[in-house]
């Protein structure tokens, strides 16, 4: 399960659409690697599944199922959801990302069950709390319940430090595999404004190259 986020919503929109053609792509030339196999006699893999939109009127039993055994596999179908902001304008989401967006109200099982999850930095905050597990009474920071295995900030040099420690939330110790910080701290940092902010102008990677 992955979890790429970005700044900003289009630049989020624009991870959605790269992925979507990118695996696409790979499917088409790896199932004409396969026809070139088969006519030599060489080869019987499956070519790999290209990302769909998550369907969740489709899915009823495969989310009953994803709740009582979480790591079944039928969690890891090959789908992709974009999490947006309520508030956003659905004008402004890139034509080729519609097909990919969570109804409003459906995010929270969306993401549960999709294998890639799309979203901006800020949009991620609307998971988080729905991804968690109560923790004890003692405890004052919900247990990722469902954390995700890899999570990749993109522009993460134009990312607020706070910005960059939400998608962070949906990580664990256990689950997490890979988090993986992408952009180049040497172009335009975070835009603040507020001079009583002005410790917010340098990203968490820019903090975690030394730049």
């Amino acid at each position: 399960r992955v979890l790429v986020c970005a700044p900003m919503p289009f630049a989020a929109d624009v991870a959605c659409a790269r992925l979507a053609d990118l695996t696409a792509e790979l499917r088409r030339d790896f199932s004409s690697g396969l026809r070139e196999n088969a006519a030599a006699g060489d080869g019987d893999d499956a070519p790999p599944p290209a990302l769909e939109p998550f369907v969740s009127s489709t899915r009823k039993n495969v989310a009953k199922e994803c709740r009582e055994t979480p790591s079944a596999d039928a969690e890891r179908d090959w789908t992709m959801v974009r999490v947006n902001d309520p508030r956003r304008d659905p004008a402004s989401v890139k034509s080729d990302v519609s097909r990919f967006c969570a109804a409003s109200g459906s995010e929270a099982e969306a993401a549960l069950h999709a294998r890639v999850v799309v979203a901006s930095c800020a949009s991620a905050g609307f998971l988080a709390d729905s991804l968690a597990t109560p923790t004890a009474s003692d405890a004052k920071t919900p247990l990722p319940r469902h954390a995700f295995t890899h999570v990749f900030v993109d522009e993460a040099g134009q990312a607020t430090v706070p910005e960059t420690l939400v998608p962070l939330r949906m990580t664990s110790a256990s689950q997490t595999r890979a988090v993986v910080l992408a952009g180049d701290p040497k172009q335009l940092g975070p835009v603040v404004h507020a001079a009583s902010a002005r410790a917010l102008r340098e990203s968490l990677l820019a903090s975690a190259v030394g730049t």
